[in-house]
């Protein structure tokens, strides 16, 4: 494992959805962009593959649920509702380089249950390349509420993997004999936390797993704090 400065870690002491999405559907089940004349059918697919790539889930409700059918591109617990953990689990299931925008407010956990890695339960479990942005960190406030870590970055697709966390406070993470209640890399791939607050994230325990109040970073891969 690679520790992380005490000046970067915590101790132990202690509305309705918006969305842009890429890939947009019509009935018929095609992207809208690829209606086009069947001479051009090199361009069906080109624009095709493109929508399919990425898509942008706009977070506005704090409630903590998850997504109702995670994979379908829309990021909705119930019809227009689109909150922090069910943008995550789409994320997951949706491929490319997609984009999380969480507005003001304070999104608090309340379902619990540890050890999953689906972001069902407990923390928020990180699969595939995606970029979570706050509106800053003193007005986007993600808190664990003590019932598990923050974020899980468990990669699906390693050699890809490519994490960002901006302008967001991530807080009251709490774990026992493991690391990174704020958050956890690791695996291979890439994090970036940019203007970001971790605060009051705590790990108790007596084995030597127990490290890394605000973020337990290992393997492979690398995390840049900015």
């Amino acid at each position: 494992r690679s520790p992380i400065p005490d000046t970067l870690c915590d101790t132990a002491e202690p509305p309705p959805l918006s969305r842009i999405e890429a890939g947009r559907r019509l009935p018929g089940g095609l992207p809208r962009r690829s209606v086009v004349r069947r001479s051009a059918l090199s361009t069906v697919f080109l624009f095709a593959a493109l929508d399919a790539s990425a898509a942008t889930f706009v977070v506005t409700n704090t409630t903590d649920a998850g997504d109702a059918t995670p994979g379908d591109g829309i990021c909705s617990w119930m019809t227009g509702i689109c909150t922090l953990r069910a943008a995550i689990q789409e994320s997951n299931a949706w491929p490319g380089a997609d984009v999380i925008q969480i507005a003001a407010g304070t999104y608090t956990f309340s379902i619990a249950g540890a050890g999953e890695d689906l972001a069902v339960t407990g923390d928020l479990d990180i699969r595939d390349t995606v970029t979570i942005e706050g509106a800053s960190a003193t007005t986007t406030v993600i808190d664990a509420n003590a019932i598990d870590r923050v974020f899980d970055v468990q990669p699906m697709s390693a050699a890809t993997l490519s994490v960002a966390i901006r302008d967001v406070t991530i807080r009251e993470g709490a774990l026992t004999d493991t690391g990174g209640a704020g958050i956890r890399h690791d695996d291979e791939g890439t994090v970036t936390v940019e203007d970001a607050v971790l605060t009051e994230n705590h790990v108790s325990g007596t084995t030597s797993s127990a490290t890394g109040g605000a973020i337990d970073a290992g393997g492979t891969g690398s995390l840049e704090l900015r």
